[in-house]
């Protein structure tokens, strides 16, 4: 009897339970790739819907107009060491004409240091220029093996419809020369085929080239560097043992050609910055969500080139139909639902301060828009729910 009694109390304390129901979104989280300089897009490297790491290249930009203003430095840097040839040409002469003394010795200290300087920086340019000159193999290597896959799928169409027009002639439902037409254009797709695995051995061989080539020079700026600073060392040991010796630098020719290495220096580190900035990367990982530009397209700084979005989401937004207070709705537990998933636990995080529309895709009516209040909503891990889902949220008053 006392059973009884308990189940028709919690049916009728469920009979009066007021649910409050109202529709909400998944967050989706997505932000624009976009550049940092003008340009032309010259390739784009991935797909759309594809996922990218954290710093992955995305998208690059032409670089004919990078490796012009490299062949300008590069030639800027071969007038510099003829310069600080020069000066330490005239310095010897000068040592020899005169008794060697602590001005001699300095000069001959401060134009090694200068020379290693020089070097350093060619070094720097040549690895430039490489890495340049790789980042166009490798390219071309991806285009080529795309174009591969494509030109083996339409040989083995021409070499079926070959096939096939064949037996068909020897019945004589075709002539000879369809037959001999479809043959034709079988062997074609097999010599362009042919020519493209060329063309992609031959950069696959120069990418292993430049990547020996590029390793190579990297020793050997280690190798600089180390010269340069023991250079370094000595000129500042031999200052060091001279009391009241004179600025190390006052010779007017000396003087020169650090002013002229230092102004090659950010000349090289702006070529730099210019080269990173024809690379477009993703910042943080995501999926590719759209593609914006396509190459050959002139791009503006800050213009959108693609839209990445996170594969997940960790909130979402519910639209209240009537006005609730944080204090009422903090108290409340809410709960989510999908066409496949329902009763999701959330937790409450924030409230919106003022009323606004809904989006289109949650109106009832699409001719008629709805308003409420957004909410948003912290959702547990691992939910299965897709960024821009639609769900009902619940709770009990």
């Amino acid at each position: 009897m006392w059973a009884v009694a308990a189940i028709w109390a919690q049916n009728e304390w469920s009979s009066k339970k007021v649910f409050l129901q109202f529709p909400g979104q998944i967050i989706a989280e997505s932000w624009e790739v976009s550049g940092t300089t003008t340009g032309i897009l010259k390739d784009v490297h991935v797909d759309r819907f594809a996922e990218v790491k954290a710093g992955q290249i995305l998208a690059t930009l032409d670089d004919a107009q990078f490796l012009a203003d490299l062949e300008v430095a590069r030639k800027e840097l071969n007038q510099l060491r003829a310069q600080v040839s020069s000066a330490e040409a005239e310095l010897q002469a000068s040592a020899s004409e005169i008794a060697a003394d602590w001005t001699s010795d300095l000069r001959r200290f401060q134009v090694d240091v200068q020379r290693f300087r020089v070097e350093v920086l060619d070094l720097d340019l040549q690895g430039k220029k490489i890495s340049a000159n790789l980042r166009q193999q490798k390219d071309l290597a991806v285009s080529c093996l795309a174009r591969i896959k494509v030109l083996k799928e339409k040989e083995a169409l021409a070499e079926k419809k070959w096939s096939r027009l064949d037996i068909l002639s020897k019945s004589g439902q075709v002539s000879f020369a369809t037959v001999d037409s479809a043959r034709a254009e079988w062997l074609e797709v097999v010599a362009r085929k042919m020519q493209v695995v060329q063309e992609e051995k031959v950069a696959l061989g120069q990418i292993e080239t430049l990547m020996s080539t590029l390793a190579a020079l990297t020793e050997s700026g280690k190798s600089n560097q180390e010269q340069l600073a023991l250079a370094q060392e000595r000129l500042n040991d031999f200052g060091r043992t001279q009391p009241g010796s004179p600025a190390l630098a006052s010779d007017p020719r000396i003087k020169t050609v650090m002013a002229s290495i230092d102004v090659q220096t950010s000349r090289i580190e702006s070529l730099a910055v210019q080269y990173q900035a024809l690379q477009l990367r993703a910042k943080s990982p995501g999926t590719v969500q759209g593609i914006l530009a396509r190459p050959g397209q002139s791009i503006l700084p800050g213009e959108p080139v693609l839209m990445l979005a996170k594969p997940s989401s960790s909130q979402l937004l519910g639209w209240a139909p009537e006005r609730l207070h944080r204090n009422r709705i903090e108290a409340l537990d809410f709960t989510a639902s999908s066409a496949e998933i329902t009763n999701i636990p959330i937790s409450f995080l924030r409230i919106g301060p003022v009323f606004e529309e809904l989006p289109q895709m949650l109106w009832k009516n699409p001719s008629i828009p709805e308003y409420g209040q957004p909410v948003l909503f912290e959702l547990p891990p691992n939910t299965g729910l897709t960024p821009g889902e639609p769900v009902q949220l619940s709770t009990v008053l």
